[in-house]
Formats: C-alpha cells, sequence, structure tokens
C-alpha cells in the first residue's frame, strides 16, 4: 500500500505551460508591490554601486567579487539615459533588484508546484519568501545578491527537471545541460561565491536515470561549458579592462577582495553574529512593543511564534522523513551539499551580513515544503483528503499571514518612509547651510554617510574611520591632521560643518577596536575644548554643527 496518491495532477505539458503563466503573473504582482515599498534606508552598497555606474568607474563595474551584477545595471541605466532619462542610479539599481527579486518568488513557485503538485503550497511559499525580511530588503535596496539568488534558484529548477522529466530526448537533455550551465555561471557572475553551487548541480545530475554513457556525457558537458564560460570571461575582463598580462597580476585583481582583511575570519562572535544574521533574513526586530491587532507584541514574542511554527514543520519533517527520503532523495542530497558548503563559508565570511544568507532562505522553503507536500498528497478517501488539505491550508495559511502581516506593518512599511533616511535628511540640511564643495564636512564615516556626501554634492569631507586606518598608533598625528584641515579651511573662507556623530563618538567602539590609540572622552573633548560648535538647527533634528576656531581671552 502506497502512502502517497499515485492519481495527483500529471505534469502535462498544457498545465506546465499554465504553471508557468500563473508563475509570470504572480512575478508581476510582486515586481508591483516591491516597486511601491522600495526601502527608504539605504545602506553602503546601495549608494557606491550607484556612483560608479554614474561615473563609469569601470574598476567597480567589473568587480571581481561580482563580475557582472554592477554591468548589467549600468547595461540598463546607459541604455536609460540614452533614450532621455535624467534621474540618478539609485532608483534605477532599486528597481533593477526589485525586477530579479520579483523573478525569484515566481521561480520559487514554479519550483515547489514542480516538487510537490501543489499550487496551494507554492502560493504561501511565494508570499512567504516575498514578505521575509532580508529577501525584500534584498529585493528594493541598490545593493548586490538577489539577482545571484534568482538565478541559483532557476539552475536548481532547470537541473531538477533534468532528472524528473524522464519524456526527454537525448538532444532536449543536451540543452538543458547547456541551460543549466549558462546559468549557474550568471549566478556566478552575480557573485564569486556562487562558484560553490556547482557542486550542488553535480549531486542532482548524478541522480539522472540514464545509462552510464550518457550520465557521464551529461556531467563532463555540464563541467566544460560552465568552467569555459567562467573561466574564460573572467580571463577576458582581466586581460582588457585591468591589463592583466601576469599571473601574478591577473591573481591580484581577481582574489583582491579577499585579501583586504576586512572579511574571512572564525571568531569568539562568529556563531552568535551567524544566528543574528539568520534571523534577521526571516523575520526583523523593531524597537519596543507594537499594535498587532489589538494586541502589544515584542520582538521575541513575535520570533517565538516563528519559531515555533518551524519546529512544527521539523517535526512533520521527522514524522514523515522516510516518505520524505523515498520521494525526493535527489532534493535532500542536493539540499545536504547546498547546506555543508554556504553554512561554514558565510560563518566564516561575514556571519552577521544578511545580504550573504540569502542564497539559503529559498532552500529553507523548499526544504520546509517536502514534509506539507506528503502530507497534501497522502493517499485517502476523498473526505479524508479533503479534510485533511484544509486543516493544512487553514494552518499554513494563517502562520505565513501573521508572519506577513508582522514584518509589512512593523518592519517593512516603517523603512518605505523617507523620513527613515536620516542619511538623506542630513543631507538636505547640508545643502541648505553649506556654500559649496570646498567646504569640510567632518563624520564619523563607519555607516553610509560618506558615500551620500559623494554621491549628493563630492564634498570634502573626513571620515574619522579611514583617518584611524592611517594613524593607527599615532594620536598625536591624528588629531593634528584634523586640526590642520579644519584651521585651512576657516582661513580659506570655507565653512566647517561636523556631523553629530562625531560629538557623540557614534560606532567608536568598532573604529577603535581595530585603532586603539583613540580614546572616546580624549576624542570629544578634542572638538568641544578646541573649537566654536554651533548648531545649524535648533532641536533634536539637527545634524550638523558649524565649526569655528576659539578666540583667544
Amino acid at each position: 500500500m502506497s502512502f502517497i496518491d499515485k492519481n495527483s495532477k500529471e505534469k502535462t505539458p498544457r498545465f506546465i505551460a499554465f504553471v508557468l503563466a500563473l508563475s509570470i503573473l504572480i512575478a508581476g504582482i510582486v515586481f508591483v508591490f516591491y516597486v511601491n515599498n522600495l526601502t527608504a534606508v539605504l545602506d553602503h552598497d546601495s549608494i557606491s554601486y550607484s556612483q560608479c555606474i554614474e561615473k563609469n568607474s569601470w574598476g567597480e563595474i567589473y568587480h571581481a567579487h561580482h563580475l557582472l551584477y554592477n554591468y548589467f545595471k549600468w547595461v540598463v541605466y546607459d541604455l536609460l539615459k540614452t533614450n532621455g532619462y535624467e534621474g540618478r542610479a539609485l532608483i534605477v539599481n532599486q528597481t533593477f533588484n526589485a525586477f530579479f527579486g520579483a523573478v525569484g518568488v515566481g521561480i520559487l513557485f514554479f519550483t515547489i508546484w514542480y516538487i510537490t503538485g501543489s499550487l496551494f503550497l507554492s502560493f504561501v511559499s511565494g508570499i512567504f519568501m516575498m514578505i521575509s525580511n532580508g529577501y525584500w530588503y534584498c529585493s528594493t535596496f541598490g545593493g548586490v545578491r538577489v539577482m545571484g539568488t534568482a538565478f541559483l534558484l532557476f539552475t536548481f529548477l532547470l537541473a531538477i527537471i533534468f532528472i524528473y522529466q524522464k519524456s526527454l530526448k537525448h538532444w532536449q537533455n543536451i540543452l538543458l545541460v547547456l541551460g543549466i550551465a549558462a546559468a549557474n555561471s550568471i549566478a556566478v557572475f552575480c557573485h564569486q561565491t556562487n562558484i560553490m553551487f556547482a557542486a550542488v548541480i553535480l549531486v542532482l545530475m548524478v541522480f539522472k536515470k540514464e545509462t552510464f554513457l550518457k550520465k557521464t556525457s551529461y556531467l563532463l558537458l555540464y563541467i566544460l561549458f560552465f568552467l569555459t564560460i567562467v573561466i574564460g570571461l573572467y580571463w577576458y575582463v582581466g586581460w582588457k579592462v585591468f591589463y592583466c598580462t601576469t599571473w601574478d597580476r591577473y591573481l591580484a585583481w581577481l582574489a583582491g577582495y579577499v585579501n583586504l582583511g576586512i572579511w574571512g575570519e572564525f571568531t569568539d562572535q562568529s556563531l552568535s553574529l551567524s544566528k543574528e544574521g539568520v534571523r534577521a533574513l526571516y523575520i526583523g526586530f523593531v524597537e519596543g512593543r507594537v499594535e498587532f491587532y489589538g494586541y502589544k507584541i515584542n520582538n521575541y514574542e513575535a520570533l517565538n511564534i516563528f519559531v515555533n511554527s518551524i519546529k512544527v514543520i521539523l517535526l512533520f519533517f521527522a514524522v514523515f522523513s522516510f516518505l520524505i527520503f523515498k520521494k525526493w532523495k535527489e532534493i535532500l542530497a542536493a539540499a545536504a551539499v547546498w547546506l555543508l558548503l554556504y553554512l561554514p563559508f558565510f560563518i566564516w565570511w561575514e556571519p552577521g551580513n544578511l545580504e550573504f544568507w540569502l542564497p539559503l532562505l529559498p532552500l529553507s522553503i523548499i526544504l520546509f515544503s517536502l514534509p506539507l507536500g506528503i502530507i497534501w498528497n497522502i493517499a485517502g478517501n476523498k473526505i479524508f483528503k479533503y479534510i485533511l488539505r484544509s486543516c493544512l491550508a487553514v494552518l499554513s495559511a494563517a502562520v505565513v499571514l501573521v508572519f506577513a502581516n508582522y514584518n509589512y506593518y512593523n518592519l517593512i512599511l516603517p523603512k518605505t518612509d523617507p523620513g527613515k533616511n536620516f542619511d538623506k535628511m542630513a543631507m538636505e540640511q547640508l545643502s541648505a547651510v553649506r556654500e559649496g564643495p570646498e567646504d569640510l564636512v567632518i563624520i564619523m564615516g563607519w555607516d553610509a554617510l560618506r558615500v551620500n556626501l559623494n554621491y549628493y554634492f563630492s564634498q570634502d569631507f573626513i571620515s574619522i574611520y579611514w583617518l584611524s586606518t592611517k594613524y593607527k598608533t599615532n594620536s598625536d598625528g591624528f588629531y593634528a591632521c584634523i586640526s590642520k584641515r579644519i584651521s585651512d579651511k576657516i582661513k580659506e573662507k570655507h565653512k566647517v560643518f561636523l556631523h553629530k556623530d562625531v560629538l557623540r563618538a557614534k560606532d567608536f567602539k568598532d573604529i577603535n577596536a581595530g585603532y586603539k590609540a583613540l580614546e572616546k572622552d580624549s576624542f570629544i573633548s578634542f572638538f568641544k575644548d578646541k573649537f566654536e560648535l554651533t548648531p545649524v538647527k535648533e532641536g533634536k533634528d539637527n545634524y550638523f554643527y558649524e565649526a569655528k576656531l576659539k578666540t583667544a581671552r
């Protein structure tokens, strides 16, 4: 006796076309949602990448760590400008990400249906990913990752079609293998770390039910085509754009990002930061208790609801583990490799950054769908199946809708408010008081304010963070440099402004961790004792103080 219903909807060409059309429709709806809910709270990369596209900075456009990601956006921006667009690149970058974020949701919808046969589970899975804190943010800011994640999903989808679709002819399998290699290559060009995904694909392809000779030929074809595209384009860009005429120069360009010393280190904080990064991928935190349909709820209560829901799914996974393994052992094997490669790598690389955990989000949703897919397709009479499916639908929809409402109203919607973009508001205030780019602005420089100054004004500024890297153990030289820069500007009849974060030493702990010559109290006293500081605006909305030399009394 089989526990799985053998009479579930067959994947006929007509029904596949219907689900494909539905996936495209869902992607379109998600795109409209994302475009109307773009984040106004932008990080360093969102601004700096927009700036490099506007300035045709080829060193950043062809960034070795994500070779074509900025190039794709530059092509779109250049095409728009050619046809009369006069706006900035930032909104183009955000819309570009919104498009590929929506495409990723559409691909996930089709993938879950192809695996489980359930349109309902596909729908709730799509909503879950669309409204996840990390996926929404990466789909609406101007940085990296979401396009690569969409292409990872597409590569995975093509691979499971390759191993499960038995009716394909030999030439169709060849085309599919070439498509898998091409999609995986684009994922690598979106982010270098996605080269690890090739191992996931190779594991999946091993499960193809074919003769040994044909299976081997497919594996070799994938490897050769994938390596030809990746190595070929990296070699071409290195030679043509960066003039890498020797191996040493080529490797210096290729691995330059790795050797900066900022990323890639196991510390006693790695696991706790990883936990925080993964949490932020699904659900964000807000200050204090929030109103949720008449109830006051805090972050940990919301997180507990989410975690307990995951525990129930994991319990289902354990109960139905034999059936899941029997039905989807290929997917489980691929998922194991996916986790074994990506999980330790990003714990080592940058554990607290939710962006790097993004490739594991669709994998987790696919794994969550497997026990639910078993329940959905369980054998039995029609009444039993109807009751079981109804209960599953109500419970899963309720959890996803609670999750979606909490994330949207308490996390996403507030971040779409331009009033929450404090860097942009600071730029508007500075614009009203500055006299030109020669005026000097002093900032802490740990956050995105530095790139905002460059993006909106091309302003002369001092970054405390970057200056501290120059005077690592020489605090006297550090203060002398600042003092001279300020004095020279004032003598030249230019204005000098201090951002308010300087006077409260914001992020000083992070800066001081690497450059211990500075002391917080001495740092604050230096500005207050040496200069006359006047707020440019009265009240709590003030961002800057104008600095003048104190006159002798």
